[in-house]
């Protein structure tokens, strides 16, 4: 006689339920699930690995100015740029410089961050056919919101980044060495007309979404909750520039929610043997979710010396206790510390690196909303060397972190800005 045996599951159901729907609120709080979803009208897109031997890495605020300016000031004859927010004046200024040596831009921005600023701003640097509000809102909601971040430069050169254009994002900063205070972001480079071709395909793809006849319209005005930031600023313990990395054998594959992010790294995690490290702006319980943690304590438990550590954001108080309740229902939050606030306005970073041999740099965020509902970008390298760019500096934001218990006292209330 047979007996089966049900697998039992590594996360408490009843408490994960419960960190479940304090979270449920969080990014409604910060209107990240404005829009509509519709499943119905996303487009179709394929997806395939490709080669590489190469990368250009970045992290902000270290390097992220000049790594962009110097993407964008290459541009001779296109640019497109799909992003949720774009806010900053000198990174506009980057694009209006394009713009005057006849580069044509073509922009989609997320109506329901920025809106009528974010147009008016694009409308100086590309023609108003050119511009229009991503897939989230009014007739062409699609998505409940547009939160990737990449740019194509000359049909050859793709931009993947977990930073949006807003200040404390990407601070101006134009000599290599100088520190300001910003988020942690992560950023990557690829010079390949393959890679460029299919984030073109997605963004004509998104671009081309009609309007849907009858559809209601949408709006909705940004607003935050009260973040912590520390009173006291200090540099971290090293910057780190821009680095042309050498990637032989390796490999990019995109990512995008809501098509196949979630599919990507659960497989990645289930390979997880010996490292999962994980630098999120917050995880949050909510379905897809608990299949990604559950993955990590499977692996965990099979791999008694998996070194598991996570880092976020303390800087907005409700997503900060989504975070803590979440690894806590998980059993993982002896796992976690918070980026240090001294440093760092805010970790908005989105990174993921297993085994020290593959790394996520995407857009999306570690919730529901973000992996199942929103339109969101990234790529997965397979490459130790690039894997070791990244590491390098969680590392250090690891070594230089304060943990879950200590943060509060480092940190004062204070109403929120253009933290985005």
């Amino acid at each position: 006689m047979s007996i089966h045996v049900t697998k039992r599951p590594r996360i408490s159901s009843k408490e994960f339920a419960a960190a479940a729907k304090f979270c449920r609120g969080i990014e409604d709080s910060l209107q990240l699930t404005v829009g509509r979803f519709d499943p119905s009208r996303m487009p179709t897109l394929s997806f395939k690995t490709f080669p590489m031997s190469s990368a250009t890495c970045a992290v902000s605020p270290d390097s992220s100015y000049l790594f962009l300016k110097q993407a964008i000031d290459q541009a001779t004859k296109t640019l497109l740029i799909y992003i949720y927010d774009l806010s900053a004046p000198y990174l506009i200024a980057l694009l209006a410089a394009a713009n005057k040596r006849k580069v044509k831009i073509r922009a989609m921005y997320d109506g329901n961050s920025g809106g009528p600023a974010e147009l008016a701003a694009l409308k100086t640097v590309a023609s108003a056919k050119n511009v229009k509000a991503a897939p989230s809102r009014d007739d062409r909601a699609v998505f409940t919101v547009c939160h990737q971040k990449f740019l194509v430069i000359d049909d050859s050169i793709v931009v993947v980044e977990s930073a949006n254009w807003a200040k404390s994002s990407v601070p101006e900063i134009d000599t290599a060495g100088k520190f300001k205070k910003g988020n942690r972001e992560w950023f990557i480079r690829f010079d390949d007309k393959d890679i460029a071709q299919w984030f073109t395909t997605l963004f004509d793809a998104d671009f081309n979404i009609p309007a849907s006849a009858g559809a209601a319209a949408s709006s909705a005005d940004l607003e935050f909750d009260d973040m912590l930031v520390a009173a006291a600023v200090q540099p971290p313990g090293k910057l780190f520039g821009m680095k042309n990395v050498a990637a032989p054998g390796g490999s990019v594959t995109p990512i995008v929610s809501p098509d196949n992010y979630l599919k990507e790294v659960k497989a990645l995690l289930q390979s997880a043997e010996k490292s999962v490290l994980l630098q999120q702006q917050y995880i949050l319980a909510g379905k897809g979710i608990r299949d990604l943690l559950e993955i990590i304590a499977d692996r965990k438990s099979k791999f008694k010396k998996l070194d598991l550590r996570i880092i976020t954001s303390a800087t907005f108080a409700s997503g900060w206790e989504g975070t803590k309740k979440t690894l806590k229902a998980a059993g993982m939050l002896d796992s976690l510390k918070a980026l240090n606030p001294k440093p760092f306005t805010h970790c908005h970073n989105k990174g993921v690196i297993v085994d020290d041999e593959a790394v996520v740099v995407s857009s999306t965020n570690w919730s529901e909303n973000s992996v199942l509902r929103a339109r969101e970008a990234g790529v997965l390298v397979r490459s130790v060397n690039i894997s070791g760019y990244y590491r390098d500096v969680f590392d250090l934001d690891w070594k230089e972190g304060v943990p879950a218990d200590e943060i509060d006292a480092s940190a004062s209330v204070i109403s929120a800005g253009d933290i985005l």
